[in-house]
């Protein structure tokens, strides 16, 4: 049951992830084609409203691929208004997503404490037993004042992260990835990841509660939303950094660094599926 829940809190934080990206596009003009759950493959059970806020947009469930998250996809016309947008404007569509994880990763680590607090606070006080045990762990423990912290920065200055802060962060991760890479090389890493057979295992042993549930999948949210803002194409970071690539004005390096992006991520997902394999089916 809590696996359940985690999983299901794991699908919606993808998908309110790509919403994200469709509201800011529809903001700054760019052209809807297609908005749905699934990867575009296979037979879909599609919708076009007439009017309201998805109006004129395909809003399609893949019935094959509905696990493997959601998509937004652009018309033509809006692909070349995409590229002809400022970088600060390409910043807010392209972490649009990452800061909608952030955001349902944060409002968990809070809802996580407040049911912690309601099940453990002592039941002989009442309900100010309750108060007392939830706003003291939210303002006092950094696992409450941080989460509504960068709740309320991002409100604020939420432009500011999409043009400064989240290509830096980018950088600095992927900076220290590859320094462990180099150091230590892919070993360390991919036996620290596990696949699909692996996530399952091991989600199943960690959330035990309601409370712990809420915290696990407030971990991966969080965790999605940052590795969606490293600097390798096709994540939301690659595609941030893409601009500073092109005005390098040398075609072969945009596509060592497009191509480069897929190879990675294609290695890194046969490895870890590999080693799931050999660690929890064989």
């Amino acid at each position: 049951m809590f696996l359940a829940i985690v999983i299901f809190l794991l699908y919606f934080s993808i998908v309110y992830h790509e919403y994200g990206h469709f509201v800011e596009m529809r903001r700054l003009g760019v052209g809807v084609a297609e908005a749905g759950i699934g990867m575009p493959l296979g037979p879909r059970i599609s919708y076009t409203p007439k009017n309201g806020k998805f109006s004129g947009v395909r809003l399609s469930f893949y019935l094959l691929t509905f696990f493997l998250g959601a998509f937004v996809k652009e018309t033509r016309e809006g692909g070349k208004k995409l590229a002809s947008l400022s970088f600060v404007d390409k910043a807010e569509i392209f972490v649009a997503g990452p800061v909608k994880n952030i955001y349902v990763g944060c409002a968990l680590l809070i809802l996580s404490i407040f049911v912690y607090a309601f099940f453990h606070a002592d039941p002989s006080w009442g309900w100010s037993a309750w108060a007392f045990y939830f706003f003291r762990a939210l303002f006092v423990s950094p696992y409450g004042y941080l989460p509504l912290g960068t709740i309320v920065f991002l409100l604020c200055f939420k432009r500011v992260f999409a043009t400064y802060l989240a290509p830096i962060f980018g950088a600095v991760c992927a900076t220290l990835i590859a320094k462990s890479l180099f150091l230590g090389g892919f070993g360390p890493v991919v036996s620290s990841v596990v696949g699909p057979v692996g996530f399952v295992q091991v989600l199943s042993e960690q959330a035990v509660d309601i409370s712990s549930a809420l915290y696990v999948a407030s971990e991966l949210s969080l965790g999605l939303g940052a590795l969606n803002l490293l600097p390798i194409f096709p994540l939301d970071g690659g595609q941030l950094f893409l601009p500073f690539i092109e005005r390098l004005k040398i075609p072969f390096l945009v596509k060592a660094f497009q191509y480069g992006g897929l190879a990675i991520l294609l290695l890194f997902l046969l490895l870890v599926t590999w080693r799931d394999i050999v660690a929890y089916v064989l």
